[in-house]
Order: structure tokens, then sequence, then C-alpha cells
């Protein structure tokens, strides 16, 4: 999932968290249109309490009204749908794709909201309310007509005493939960903000601590250069590391020689120095081995040191020597 849908859905569940306790605890009165006999009648609902139902001019005595628009229970599908719950991440998606299949209306002529929850099969369980745009736009504006703010819209079959369970604009028009949507993107841009030049400084000390590391290990490399020409020694030490350097080491130089010489040919005796190459065997194609270990590098200047002799199973005996490869000089 995309990073930005992910900090979405983050904050629209903290919004919906948050939103319950709000509409509680919020100040002034609490008003709820519902369309009645192809009107809007207003109430005034407090939360877990009988509502009372207004006269359109009582509502507007106080300047604007806003709150819930119920549309008529007969023009909203309700639906309840079961998903595996790993669907939930990607509920949005899934809905939108079935949205043809869910209503009579064409996708785009269609306001939803979905409310999910957990079943007890472990599975997820979604109550799906949808509405036709057209006539959602049309109790709109008798709401505008009558000086009244829809912030919140669906069913009018719900109790008018709880908050709306799914919201066809899905948050979108309510001003409580535009204000916490906008604080939380301040907040996530603040973060990023304070942690950008963090990370920036972060990033230039370890380039720092590097480039001191290197330093000090030239440094060290040159004081060690200077203490072993001072004392007139290190050609021991120069031939202990070339000895393990790879293209001079004894393991290197054995597998050089393995893969050069052919199928057929087994060696009984090895022998390496310093400087010289010793190698005895028996082979089907003796005559061939100087070529193979010239021309590959594995042993300069291969010769055979006895004559080839040939053995009771068909094969030659030999004996060659080369000079021992030599790696890159090493500067002292």
């Amino acid at each position: 999932m995309a990073l930005k849908e992910t900090l979405a859905q983050a904050i629209d569940a903290i919004v919906d968290a948050v939103a319950p306790l709000a509409a509680r605890f919020a100040r002034g009165p609490r008003r709820v249109a519902v369309a009645e006999d192809g009107a809007l009648a207003l109430y005034d609902a407090p939360l877990g309490a009988p509502a009372k139902r207004l006269a359109l001019k009582d509502g507007a005595t106080r300047g604007p009204v806003q709150g819930e628009l119920r549309l008529p229970a007969g023009a909203v599908l309700t639906r309840t749908l079961s998903f595996p719950a790993a669907t939930r991440d990607y509920l949005d998606a899934v809905i939108e794709n079935r949205l043809e299949r869910l209503t009579p209306w064409a996708p785009e002529r269609v306001l939803y909201g979905y409310r999910a929850s957990d079943a007890a099969d472990g599975s997820l369980d979604v109550r799906f309310v949808a509405a036709s745009r057209e006539v959602a736009d049309g109790w709109t504006a008798k709401a505008a007509a009558i000086g009244f703010t829809p912030t919140a819209l669906g069913g009018g079959g719900e109790p008018l005493d709880a908050p709306l369970s799914v919201d066809l604009w899905r948050g979108t028009r309510d001003p409580f939960r535009r204000r916490v949507r906008r604080g939380l993107a301040i907040a996530a841009v603040a973060v990023v903000g304070a942690l950008v030049p963090l990370a920036a400084g972060s990033y230039w000390a370890l380039h720092r601590a590097e480039e001191r590391l290197a330093d000090l290990e030239r440094r060290s490399q040159a004081a060690r250069r200077t203490l072993m020409q001072a004392s007139g020694g290190g050609a021991r030490e120069r031939d202990l590391m070339a000895e393990k350097r790879p293209e001079t080491a004894v393991v290197t130089l054995v597998d050089r020689l393995a893969a050069a010489l052919p199928d057929g040919t087994a060696l009984r005796d090895l022998e390496i120095d310093p400087d010289r190459v010793r190698l005895a065997g028996v082979s089907n194609a003796a005559p061939e081995l100087i070529g193979l270990l010239t021309s590959s590098g594995a042993l300069p200047d291969a010769r055979f040191s006895a004559p080839v002799t040939r053995n009771a199973d068909g094969r030659d005996g030999f004996e060659i020597v080369g000079r021992r490869p030599a790696g890159p000089k090493v500067q002292p």
C-alpha cells in the first residue's frame, strides 16, 4: 500500500475515534433535519435523549443552523456484506469496484459509505449504505432553502438520539473532521520538517567519521612503512603479505594448476618453492601439458625436467618444472 494511502487511513482512524467524543461533549444544540412527507422537519436531538421537533423559525433564530440531514428511508439502499479479514486495508478499492453490482445507479451517480466491524468467525462485516446523488442534491437544496447546512448525510431510519452510523459524504463536510484532518496534516508536515534536518545532520556526521577513519588508516600505513625502512627490515613481512595476495597465494596457485591440467591427468607429486614449481604424475596426453600450463599462465617457462615414460596402463609418466607465477611487486 502506498505511503499516502496508509497515512490517510491512519488519519481517518484517529478522526473516527475522536469524533464521537467530540460530538458528545460539543457545546450548543444538536440539530437534525429529517425528510418527512416531501418536506424537511427540524429536530433538537441531544445525544441519548428524546428528540424534540422544532418549528423552522425556532431552528434559525440563533443564526445559521447546521447538522445531520436524514434522507427518506425509501431513498437509501442498505446492505450487509462480508469479506475476508485481509480485505480491510483495501476495502475502499474493493467496494468501489463492486458499485455497479451493489446499487441500481451508475457509479458516478452514487453517494455511498460503509462501516466495517469484525465478525465472530474472523471475517469482516460491512454495513454498506448508498443513495442516488440526484436525490441527495435535491434534499440538500431544500435544506439550504430553510437556512440549514448539512454536515453529514444518511438514511432516515436511524435513531435521532445517536450520530449517523454511516455518513454518505464520508466526513468530507463535517467541520470538526476537517479541522482534525487539517491539524493532523500540519503536525505530520512539522514532524517531517524536523526529521529531515536531523537525518541530514546524521548523514554528514557519519560521512565525516568515515573520512577521519580513512585518514587514520593512511597515516598508520605510512608510519608502518617508515619504521620498516628505518629498521632495515620488512623483507619477511613483505613475503608474508605476498603469500596472502590472491595472485600469489598457494591455494590460488594450486587451483590454477588444476584448472590448466586436462582430464585424464593425475598428480602424484607437487613441490612449490618461492620461485619454482615442480609437477610429477601421469597423463593421457603428456606432450600437450607444456603448452596448456604455459598458455594458461598457471606455470610460466614450463618444461619437462625428465623424459616422458610410457606406463603399463598406457598413460605417460611426466615430470615438469616451471617458474612460480609472480604477482605485482610489493613496494617497500
